[in-house]
């Protein structure tokens, strides 16, 4: 290699490592996001000698499709977010066994029921079959194992976020905490990449999609592209922001109106917590 060279390389697992032994071996390189280069992906002709000159044609022109690279760090970071995310839905699934057995068993249940550890310890004592017992008993253990590894995953995500650029200023706005803001400040990355605040917004996936027919222009549901854990987690935290500010809440409740809500009503907090599940429905998280 030369350090006039410039290469490219399609998105792996592993680009972000080769990009970084290579790093100042050439003048540039850039990754490319496949979903969007359908050149390759629809080749007729797919071999790698093939894909390598196609790749190096539309380098050349300065067409290719970049995928934003972090640093090793801020890999690392979203890295044990994603496996705090996924011991969190495991935690859900878990739970929503528990919800299951239940009321296979003619008790009634609700999901939010087995967040606390004294909800846990009432099951023990729950009049059921020694079979339901043992399996109950066993997804509870798992429970709280994931409990506690979750908790310990938060406070190294806690410790590492509060030295990221940025996180006072996040930390200052009702309803962002250590937590979110660490996870919102490593799914964004260096946010001088971004020319305005719209190009981040469509980084995230909370732009509408928008449809061009002829003279028409129409606005549809969010892209949900991007970072899905980063889009879950403003949403919460926006929900949160509008329980306690009520001019947070009273801008929420135009937006309801204008993007066509089936009612428009009293700007309460029991409304808005009403409204959370069907948000993220229509969000998809």
């Amino acid at each position: 290699m030369k350090k006039e060279d410039e290469k490219a390389v399609e998105a792996t697992r592993n680009s972000g490592y080769f990009m970084e032994q290579i790093k100042g071996r050439v003048r540039k390189i850039v990754v490319i996001n496949p979903k969007q280069f359908k050149v390759i992906a629809g080749s007729v002709k797919k071999t790698d000698e093939n894909d390598a000159k196609v790749i190096a044609k539309y380098l050349r022109h300065g067409l290719l499709p970049e995928v934003r690279q972090m640093s090793k760090e801020n890999r690392e970071l979203k890295s044990l977010i994603k496996t705090r995310d996924k011991l969190v839905n495991l935690r859900r699934g878990l739970k929503n066994k528990i919800h299951n057995i239940l009321n296979d068993n003619g008790i009634v249940s609700q999901k939010e029921m087995f967040s606390s550890e004294k909800s846990l310890e009432r099951l023990e004592g729950l009049s059921l079959s020694e079979t339901v017992k043992f399996e109950i008993r066993i997804i509870v253990e798992q429970i709280r194992s994931l409990s506690k590894s979750i908790k310990e995953i938060e406070e190294k995500i806690k410790d590492i976020g509060s030295g990221l650029k940025g996180q006072k200023n996040l930390t200052s706005i009702t309803g962002i905490g250590e937590l979110s803001s660490a996870i919102i400040l490593s799914g964004i990355g260096d946010i001088e990449k971004f020319e305005d605040s719209k190009k981040l917004c469509s980084y995230v996936g909370i732009v509408s999609r928008v449809r061009n027919t002829g003279d028409k222009k129409s606005s549809g549901h969010i892209t949900l592209m991007g970072n899905k854990i980063v889009r879950t987690t403003l949403v919460q935290v926006a929900l949160t922001a509008v329980k306690y500010k009520e001019h947070l809440r009273s801008f929420y409740y135009r937006l309801k109106v204008k993007k066509g809500s089936e009612s428009d009503n009293s700007n309460s907090q029991k409304d808005v917590g009403n409204n959370i599940q069907h948000i993220k429905k229509r969000l998809g998280i």
